[in-house]
């Protein structure tokens, strides 16, 4: 009986593990099915939390873009406002360069004008004294006195750019008594202070003076009369009627010298000694009577237009400054 127990029990093998296996599964399902349960539970607590926390971070980035946003328009306050400020300090700085008058302006240039001028008139050590004062002499070489006069020469157009400057401000245009000082002072400074090719000109005349000079220093009686011509030619060709008439004139005289020294180295006759020194004489009588080199007779650059110049100025500066 117990071998059929056995033997039927061994016939059935796969319906046991069928059996089983569905055993297990069901012990399975409950597993999953608890595990599915516990874990909506977490789940939901936890997306319930989430939505707490992100209720909270939306509160805060709320609460701190009201922030920036109340900074930001701050911010764009402040800078219209900035910009506001600008504008009026802009107006209050251009409207009355654009539209009134700007005497602080004019100030300012008249005072670079006045340096201007110090530099070149101002002086034994002024650039333009320096260059007029050297004309006649002779010890300075044609290069050094040449460098003399650029240098004046440069002072005197940087001057007139400036004349030209402060007649176009508005503190001058503006206000008639301030207007006919400038005129006044123009008068005066049209010959003081040049254009640039009359300012060439001018100066021109006192490098064909100086050369001239130094070449009289080199005179010797036996000069011919073509070294005569070609000295005198250094103030003949500057054209001006003063320096013109002195050339022509001292190579006249030069000429009448030199022959008649010519004439005595022929001859040996002492009385023709006597007539060269008597021409001579009225040779240096006739120069020193002429004053071509005081620069009295020049015109277009003569030493009472610079004095005449520069009290004009003073006054008008005085002006000037009093408004501004």
């Amino acid at each position: 009986m117990d071998e059929k127990k056995g033997d039927a029990a061994q016939e059935h093998p796969v319906q046991d593990a069928v059996s089983e296996a569905k055993e297990k599964l069901n012990d399975a399902g409950e597993k999953v099915s608890e595990t599915a349960e516990h874990a909506g539970k977490v789940i939901g607590e936890k997306t319930e939390a989430a939505k707490e926390k992100m209720g909270e971070v939306a509160d805060k980035v709320s609460t701190e873009m009201g922030k920036k946003s109340n900074q930001k328009k701050m911010v764009i306050a402040g800078v219209a406002a900035v910009a506001v400020v600008a504008v009026v300090v802009l107006g209050c700085i251009l409207i009355p360069k654009m539209f009134g008058t700007d005497y602080k302006e004019s100030a300012r240039v008249a005072g670079e004008l006045e340096t201007v001028l110090d530099d070149a008139y101002d002086g034994y050590s002024a650039v333009c004294y320096d260059a007029f004062s050297g004309a006649a002499d002779e010890s300075v070489s044609v290069e050094d006195y040449t460098k003399k006069v650029d240098a004046c020469k440069e002072k005197l157009a940087e001057g007139r750019k400036l004349a030209n400057e402060l007649g176009k401000t508005s503190g001058v245009k503006n206000d008639a008594d301030i207007k006919a000082k400038y005129e006044a002072f123009e008068e005066d400074a049209k010959v003081a202070l040049p254009e640039s090719d009359e300012l060439d000109k001018t100066m021109n005349l006192y490098t064909s003076m100086h050369e001239f000079i130094v070449k009289l220093d080199e005179f010797e009686p036996d000069m011919s009369e073509d070294e005569i011509k070609n000295t005198a030619n250094l103030l003949i060709n500057t054209g001006n009627e003063a320096l013109v008439k002195f050339g022509e004139g001292w190579r006249d005289r030069m000429i009448e010298v030199v022959r008649l020294y010519a004439k005595y180295e022929d001859t040996g006759d002492y009385t023709i000694v006597t007539q060269m020194m008597k021409k001579v004489e009225e040779m240096e009588d006739w120069a020193n009577s002429s004053d071509v080199l005081t620069d009295d007779e020049l015109g277009e650059l003569d030493s009472d237009k610079v004095n005449d110049m520069l009290q004009k100025f003073i006054e008008l500066k005085a002006a000037i400054d009093k408004k501004a």
